[in-house]
């Protein structure tokens, strides 16, 4: 019962982290989009001051890149405000597995099963020593 319970759990995760990183490929190329309207600023104003823009084809050209640029803005609002609600619901089942974990762990007899286990809960781990003396003993 336990195993159908926690398969679902990290299915149900590997979707969210598929969906986090959809949205953060798409953060990044609407942030790279809003990089090169900045540098479209820059190039309609030059074209001003050589004088090959007249000043009413500035102002248009001038409104339509802020317009597209609130667009672009308001839209990585909302894509970043997703990615944080990712972040969230990640959390939550996280809990959740931690729980299965915890009251079934004893039951568990593959070491398949528990690496699983392990791994659906734990990102990574990182050791560091503290002093020299350390130095040599195991950290187990």
């Amino acid at each position: 019962m336990y195993r159908n319970e926690l398969a679902a759990l990290i299915n149900k995760e590997v979707g969210n982290d598929k969906k986090k990183i959809a949205l953060q490929k798409s953060i990044t190329l609407l942030e790279k989009e809003l990089k090169g309207i900045h540098i479209k600023f820059d190039r309609i104003f030059d074209l001003l001051e050589d004088g090959v823009y007249s000043r009413e084809e500035y102002i248009e050209r001038k409104e339509k890149l802020k317009n597209k640029q609130k667009d672009i803005e308001s839209e990585l609002l909302i894509l970043r405000k997703q990615f944080k609600n990712q972040d969230s619901i990640a959390d939550k089942d996280k809990v959740k597995i931690l729980d299965l974990v915890l009251n079934n762990f004893n039951k568990i007899v593959e070491e398949q099963d528990i690496n699983k286990l392990f791994k659906s809960i734990i990102s990574h781990v990182e050791l560091s020593r503290v002093s020299n003396e350390d130095e040599g003993q195991n950290f187990l």
